[in-house]
């Protein structure tokens, strides 16, 4: 009877001491997951913002350089008609004939001919 609860007590004893192992065991485990979870979140989070900054420095160039290239055509067409008006007004000095309207109030350079010997006409 005494020996008898002193096997009981052991045995408990034991599976308490089994129980608590198990129980630090998985709460070493548990610790360890979050830790990978939170590494490989913050891996992601990471990667992800360093694309968006690659994807916000593609667009910031690609912005600057349609700029650019907005501001060469506008350069380019001033430039045209600059020319363009040049050849009327030098046309005009040597006696031939002013630029015609045509219904619209347009004027037309039609039958025109520049420096580079090509003749502008209507399109």
């Amino acid at each position: 009877t005494i020996q008898n609860l002193q096997h009981q007590l052991v045995d408990v004893t034991n599976e308490r001491d089994v129980a608590r192992r198990n129980s630090d065991k998985l709460e070493n485990d548990l610790r360890t997951e979050r830790k990978n979870f939170a590494n490989v979140s913050h891996k992601q989070k990471r990667e992800h913002q360093v694309e968006v900054e690659g994807l916000k420095r593609k667009a910031n160039k690609l912005g600057k350089r349609c700029k650019q290239m907005e501001c060469q055509l506008k350069l380019k067409e001033e430039a045209i008609k600059l020319f363009e008006v040049s050849q009327v007004m030098r046309n005009l000095g040597t006696g031939a004939t002013a630029p015609t309207t045509d219904t619209t109030g347009t004027a037309s350079l039609e039958g025109t001919t520049f420096d580079e010997g090509e003749t502008r006409s209507s399109a």
